[in-house]
């Protein structure tokens, strides 16, 4: 948000820091974006807090999980040695389809489906 600008989607850097996906925030980040807009248009286009309380509205969705998800991507992508890219590889191979999707895009990174569960079902194997 810039003064009475918002940007969502790739322009406000919604996309998904570990998984790379966009289009599912973006989407749900217009709606807020709308929401916000009606009330500020209904209000006549005096109060420019109401546009600020979209940027309340997009932190509430992400919540921790942005967090620690470019906190992994950070781990997996800038630091990465060649060593270490493919024990992740031979790591993931063994994990169930279903628990990479959670971990990529549903940020599910705790509990049974969760990296430290699968870390501890799976890791053994690398």
């Amino acid at each position: 948000m810039y003064g009475n600008i918002i940007t969502i989607g790739d322009a406000a850097g919604q996309c998904n820091p570990l998984g790379g996906e966009g289009i599912r925030h973006a989407l749900t980040a217009g709606r807020m974006c709308a929401k916000v807009c009606d009330k500020y248009i209904e209000k006549g286009a005096s109060d420019t807090d109401i546009l600020f309380s979209y940027n309340k509205f997009w932190k509430s969705y992400i919540k921790r999980k942005w967090k620690t998800s470019y906190e992994l991507a950070e781990l997996a992508y800038n630091n990465m040695s060649d060593v270490n890219a493919d024990r992740i590889v031979r790591f993931c191979k063994r994990m169930p389809k279903r628990a990479i999707v959670d971990v990529l895009f549903y940020y599910r990174f705790f509990g049974i489906g969760g990296m430290v569960g699968l870390a501890k079902r799976f890791g053994k194997a690398i």
